[in-house]
């Protein structure tokens, strides 16, 4: 029996309000049925609050196909079907999807059937049984490939346009591998019945975990080189382990966002760690520096309720910080506790919407501490603590003197680590240290007079650390150190304490213990100081050709072919023409910059043979060599490699580099189709960091004619409301 009845309802650009016609009582069912459209257009209220990110997107180019894909979180998803918009809710999806029969769909769940229309078109049933939350549903329309790989029972497959498809095994190769050690960390299953990995075009983030279906940027399709797979890496073990956290597991509310990313930005670390622990050391280490760069700008902790949008929990409070504090509960509770409760909190909550308490609550019952201190001073507090120390032996007694402070004035920390101390070479204990006040005392007995020391010897601790200590002591750190933190702050703190020329002292030869120092970022410190402190690089020549030419690290090769291509170009000219046929992109960029610098006098010829290369790095060089040397009619060069390139960093530099080309080409006004093309960047692009890159291009040669009159019709046309602040600034 048909029991439909059409209700009175209202809309206020974002809400819709529903009369039932009568009361419901808790537990009672009420069956809604909506009918509605959707396309790429938007009000202009709504576009003010969503800035330029709409939820769903048409991708229509000349010489593609059409593509269209949506990206729900944080609250966009209600601008392409009505929902509930918010994190703890949860339902199941049934989705009818009717396109041209050419094109492929993708979305949650299993694809049920796919039913020929027979007038050209085709409609797919995807059903999603498992309640998951409104901003992980998902649809992707285009032209794909698919390619499935075996595992286990699940349905694994990457979705690559047509013509890239063979890049597919390159870019997700380790995702098995991955599956299998997320199982075993997180010690729970992999929770849905497939998962999809599809490469869109113009996607306005890098990846999105939507459930069993996640989404990347093409930007990953560019130039897959060693060191750009590596770092891809990352981005795919992050969506992926979203699959458990966020998405099996998911935040209450968005104040608790660091409960989907922290876990999802650690499992990075946790992959690395299991194929190459130093490289995976030093990725945390980068998230603690970006908690120290950024923290006094953003003085807020992780988890926060005054937030003005949902959009302000995405910053590196909830990704890098939550990772971080992740570590260092890790290294408080030990690895059998921590990934037992890991697998507890998954199991308990499974299916469910959580906060921060529910997850400390799980790991204080797994390891029978009282963990308030810790939530309330990492998760609850911003910023971080800075600790000096100084120490002191005598009599057979150890002390150290710390001092503690923050930048916003707040209680001192609990700070829970270890001391390791050497006695001789061969012979080392390890110190529990504790302490809570912003000035504190601990002794300790140690038999002989220590030869040197170190805080927090894993280097797990969030916190900017400076330990006083003798050139001897540090000197004793360089060759002692296991960790390579440690050998890299004993190097930068001795470079502090003496002079600069003691670098290259006979009597040090400091700088070639770093050179040859076994980690690559210990290294990187070595190749920064003949810049830093403006070293003659000749003594050290045979050290740095020999990076050039035998670092398994390509970023390390770079940098030093660039440190012998900008100060002895002219004698390795037969280096740079040989590693021009190298198989990195970093590597053959700084070999064709020194090629240009050499003087050789084919330079000309030997630039117009990479001018077709997709590679940024040799862009780059060539960009310097049309800047430097005024070489005219260049500019759609740089249009042609700009399309090429994807990556937001990458596009911003560019940009600026094509700037400065017509800066030092034009004395007037620059050629109507390159401003053109950089305006349209400035508007049209859905990165909004890509558009204020694009709009600082054309500022900074705003008194070529033309110019000024370009940059108020961008800031007229903008709508994200970071841009249009920044741009009132400028």
């Amino acid at each position: 029996m048909n029991t439909e009845k059409v209700l009175i309802f209202n809309t206020d650009y974002n809400k819709l309000e529903i009369q039932l016609g009568k009361y419901y009582q808790p537990g009672q069912t009420c069956n809604i049925k909506i009918n509605y459209h959707t396309n790429d257009q938007f009000s202009e209220t709504l576009l003010k609050e969503m800035g330029s990110e709409k939820g769903i997107y048409f991708i229509d180019k000349p010489n593609k196909a059409p593509q269209i894909w949506t990206q729900g979180q944080p609250n966009l998803a209600s601008s392409w079907f009505p929902t509930i918009d918010a994190p703890n809710e949860r339902c199941t999806q049934e989705m009818l999807i009717t396109v041209a029969d050419t094109l492929t769909t993708i979305s949650n769940g299993i694809l049920i059937y796919s039913t020929n229309n027979g007038n050209g078109t085709k409609t797919d049933y995807w059903k999603m049984d498992v309640p998951h939350a409104p901003y992980l549903f998902n649809m992707v329309i285009g032209d794909f490939v698919p390619t499935t790989v075996p595992w286990k029972d699940i349905e694994l497959t990457y979705w690559l346009e047509k013509g890239e498809q063979h890049k597919a095994d390159k870019i997700f190769k380790n995702t098995p591998a991955m599956l299998s050690l997320f199982e075993e960390r997180f010690g729970t299953p992999f929770p849905w019945p497939k998962y999809d990995q599809t490469v869109v075009r113009e996607y306005i983030a890098g990846a999105m975990e939507n459930t069993t279906s996640s989404i990347f940027h093409s930007m990953i399709l560019n130039n897959l080189s060693e060191e750009k797979n590596r770092k891809l890496d990352f981005l795919v073990a992050h969506e992926l382990a979203h699959q458990w956290f966020g998405n099996y597991v998911t935040c209450e509310s968005w104040a608790h966002a660091t409960l989907n990313e922290a876990m999802a930005t650690y499992a990075e670390y946790l992959w690395f760690e299991n194929v190459d622990l130093e490289f995976a050391e030093q990725h945390i280490l980068e998230d603690r520096l970006i908690c120290f760069e950024k923290s006094l700008d953003h003085p807020y902790p992780i988890v926060r309720f005054d937030y003005n949008l949902p959009s302000d929990q995405f910053t590196f409070n909830s990704y890098e910080k939550g990772a971080t504090v992740m570590h260092m509960l890790r290294n408080y509770l030990g690895d059998s506790t921590f990934f037992n409760g890991i697998k507890t909190y998954l199991n308990q909550y499974a299916l469910a919407s959580v906060e921060l308490n529910d997850f400390r609550k799980v790991f204080e019952e797994i390891s029978g501490h009282d963990l308030h201190w810790f939530f309330d001073q990492w998760f609850y507090r911003s910023g971080y603590p800075k600790i000096n120390i100084k120490h002191h032996y005598q009599n057979n007694t150890l002390q150290l003197f710390f001092e503690q402070f923050n930048d916003f004035d707040q209680p001192p920390y609990r700070i829970d680590t270890e001391l390791k101390v050497w006695t001789d070479a061969n012979h080392y204990k390890l110190i529990p240290i504790r302490f809570n006040q912003h000035l504190d005392t601990l002794s300790f007995t140690i038999d002989s007079q220590p030869i040197t020391l170190q805080f927090d010897h894993k280097h797990t601790l969030l916190a900017e650390v400076f330990h006083e200590k003798s050139i001897q002591e540090l000197k004793q750190l360089v060759n002692l150190g296991e960790h390579f933190l440690t050998r890299h702050q004993a190097i930068s703190q001795y470079l502090e304490l003496t002079s600069y020329d003691s670098l290259s002292s006979p009597e040090t030869q400091i700088l070639k213990l770093v050179l040859r120092d076994p980690n690559t970022y210990v290294q990187s410190l070595g190749l920064e100081a003949f810049d830093l402190y403006q070293i003659d690089p000749q003594p050290y020549e045979k050290e740095i050709e020999s990076m050039a030419m035998n670092s398994k690290n390509n970023a390390i090769r770079a940098t030093a072919i660039s440190i012998l291509a900008d100060y002895m170009p002219e004698q390795h000219k037969p280096m740079f023409t040989e590693l021009l046929k190298d198989s990195s992109d970093a590597v053959v960029g700084a070999s064709l910059h020194g090629y240009i610098k050499s003087g050789a006098e084919d330079v000309n010829d030997k630039v117009e043979s990479f001018k077709e290369s997709a590679s940024f790095d040799v862009m780059v060089a060539i960009a310097y060599h049309y800047i430097s040397n005024n070489i005219k009619s260049q500019e759609h060069w740089f249009m042609q490699k700009i399309d090429l390139l994807h990556e937001e960093l990458e596009l911003y530099y560019m940009l600026s580099l094509m700037s400065k080309y017509l800066y030092a080409n034009y004395d007037t006004a620059p050629p109507e189709q390159a401003i053109k093309f950089i305006r349209q960047y400035a508007i049209e692009h859905t990165n909004h960091k890509v558009r204020f890159g694009a709009y600082m291009a054309l500022h900074d040669i705003r008194d070529l004619e033309g110019i000024e009159g370009e940059l108020k019709y961008i800031k007229e046309n903008e709508t994200h409301q970071e841009l249009i602040s920044a741009y009132k600034s400028l």
